[in-house]
């Protein structure tokens, strides 16, 4: 198989609720957004490539990939921020890392009476984004009420909504119905049930939205290789010898 072409980089507030970095929650959130993306979104596709799926990495916004990475110079990094909605910063947080949308749009889409994220790709895909707001989740837990089963719930459900908003930025408009692209889920970690984000699947036209996309900065990275490739191996042109044969310097 193909090495992995792809990743998914979720960035976590450096200094937030304690339930991000407890693996009872890690564990869920990871298997729930690879479990959509490898094993629906990547398998459906016909280049090998696509099909070796993501690499997944999560860290806070001060460790070195949060840094070294930016989604507007890597056509296969698809990035999802993890933010708090009422951060007093979070208005220019929203300008500084997506300057092309509308922050205060972004904000009334993060807020509890929103969706609780947002996503989006620019038409030639030269920039997209995706956060996720971890503030409904937050004020679920803690208290003595983040129990194992409340804590893989939340990662499940939470990883349900960065699922929802990388496939906006991957093209996927907003879907009525039982899909995960259904902007309108309810955040429960009693009644796991009632929530799309727990157990909802991307529909089959979304798929083949993403697979779209992803074909397209495949090929077009393969095609950039190959001719990368092309040009070290032909080497440095040739001069061409003097009529003379004379080597240059004084005679």
């Amino acid at each position: 198989m193909a090495d992995q072409l792809f990743k998914i980089l979720v960035i976590r507030p450096g200094s937030t609720a304690s339930f991000l970095n407890d693996p009872h929650f890690t564990v869920p959130f990871r298997a729930r957004i690879l479990g959509q993306f490898n094993d629906l979104v990547a398998k459906a596709s016909q280049n090998d490539r696509v099909r070796a799926g993501f690499v997944f990495v999560m860290c806070t916004e001060y460790d070195p990939p949060a840094k070294k990475e930016d989604s507007q110079a890597s056509p296969t990094l698809f990035w999802a921020r993890l933010v708090q909605e009422k951060i007093p910063n979070l208005k220019g947080l929203l300008a500084d890392l997506a300057p092309h949308m509308q922050p205060d749009k972004a904000i009334r889409q993060l807020s509890a009476t929103g969706e609780g994220g947002v996503g989006a790709i620019a038409d030639d895909g030269s920039w997209k984004v995706a956060f996720a707001s971890t503030t409904a989740f937050e004020n679920q837990l803690g208290m003595g009420r983040d129990s194992q089963e409340r804590l893989g719930e939340a990662g499940r459900q939470l990883g349900g909504l960065v699922c929802h908003e990388l496939g906006h930025s991957m093209g996927c408009a907003d879907r009525p119905g039982n899909s995960l692209m259904n902007p309108v889920s309810i955040i429960d970690l009693d009644e796991p049930g009632k929530s799309l984000w727990s157990n909802g699947r991307f529909a089959e036209a979304d798929i083949a939205t993403m697979v779209a996309t992803l074909n397209k900065v495949a090929e077009a990275v393969t095609k950039k290789d190959g001719a990368k490739a092309g040009a070290t191996q032909s080497g440095p042109a040739r001069s061409e010898p003097s009529k003379t044969g004379a080597k240059t310097g004084t005679k």
